[in-house]
């Protein structure tokens, strides 16, 4: 059950080993057979079910589902400089944009990280323009990413012998989400990650199986991306580390690939266009091993931390809107209509 303080937070129960294994099922097929879940957790398919119902409906876990590797989208880092009093507001106003998929208060010189996902540069530097017109935005440093070697898709709790967080590169794919057939199968799986085929056959105009073996292909291919995402509170990881560093270009890869298959890395990509080129996410157990972490880092590969920061706070993550306890209420879908500004209330701009 949830408790509650007297200041109006609640308290997020933390996750049994029983939910622990079922998000881990889960991660290795969001769009499995509920047989195929129950089976791999030892429980029946109806079982399966309930539990992952009993989870997303009370906003510990989700599904996510975006643009993949392979989307032809361009992804970002922006880092924000606000006046200390704005914080809070800046990034509410920036959840109405569906293109700016996470928010992050973070502590350190930019008190805000977000990361978007645009179709193209042109895109990015429209982005850009509205962003900086956000009353209390005082500077806006963006990054553009290179490779994304990891991601909330390989995240594994390890609750389930033999999960791992490695996944097979992607093969070159011809379609990107400019084109209409992805886009419609990405607008189904936002708002429903399980949509029945039914109703991805009718988004598509097809039949049933032709539009399973489709789908199924774009997640194949890296032009889709599902994923399950949680509550961090409910962790037995809640604080976030996020780390900005410089690598030498000649051995950037190496140092990339090396972060990434640490455990509890989150988000692994490499950057151009800034002052740094390599950016990290890891979540932690506890505050003081985020010395640990970025000391096994620098010891090991030829990399300079230029810039360190704690998550105080997400208010977006992979476009689902967040409460003050790290619980999905809403979700913006990346395909929803631009806003015309940024900084009208969310609830007035169709999050839902």
């Amino acid at each position: 059950m949830l408790g509650s303080d007297p200041g109006g937070r609640t308290e997020v129960p933390a996750f049994t080993e029983s939910d622990l294994a079922l998000i881990d099922a889960m991660q290795e097929g969001p769009r499995a057979a509920w047989s195929d879940v129950g089976r791999r957790i030892g429980a029946s398919a109806a079982t399966a079910r309930r539990r992952w119902e009993r989870l997303s409906g009370s906003g510990l876990a989700w599904i996510v589902t975006q643009p993949g590797r392979a989307s032809g989208t361009v992804v970002s880092i922006i880092d924000l400089a606000c006046g200390s009093d704005s914080v809070a507001h800046v990034g509410a106003a920036l959840t109405v944009h569906p293109q700016i998929i996470q928010i992050a208060e973070v502590t350190g010189s930019f008190a805000l990280s977000l990361i978007a996902l645009t179709p193209d540069l042109p895109a990015l530097r429209r982005l850009l323009r509205m962003v900086a017109e956000v009353p209390g935005v005082e500077q806006v440093r963006p990054s553009v990413g290179t490779v994304v070697y990891r991601d909330g898709s390989h995240m594994r709790t390890g609750a389930l012998p033999g999960t791992s967080g490695s996944a097979p590169p992607n093969a070159a794919s011809r379609e990107t989400l400019q084109d209409a057939r992805p886009r419609a199968v990405l607008r189904a799986l936002e708002t429903e990650g399980r949509a029945p085929s039914t109703a991805l056959a009718q988004a598509l105009g097809v039949s049933q199986a032709h539009a399973r073996r489709y789908t199924r292909s774009l997640f194949e291919l890296g032009v889709l991306s599902s994923y399950i995402d949680v509550a961090q509170p409910a962790t037995g990881w809640p604080y976030a580390l996020v780390l900005q560093m410089t690598a030498p270009a000649a051995s950037l890869d190496r140092t990339v690939a090396a972060v990434s298959a640490l455990p509890r890395t989150r988000l692994c990509l490499a950057l151009s266009g800034g002052p740094h080129n390599l950016h990290a996410v890891v979540w932690l157990s506890h505050v003081r091993d985020a010395v640990e972490f970025e000391a096994r880092i620098t010891a090991s590969h030829e990399v300079q931390v230029a810039h360190r920061g704690v998550v105080l706070h997400y208010h977006k993550r992979g476009g689902s809107i967040l409460d003050e306890d790290g619980r999905r209420t809403s979700h913006l879908p990346w395909t929803a209509p631009l806003p015309a500004e940024l900084g009208a209330s969310p609830l007035a701009s169709g999050v839902r």
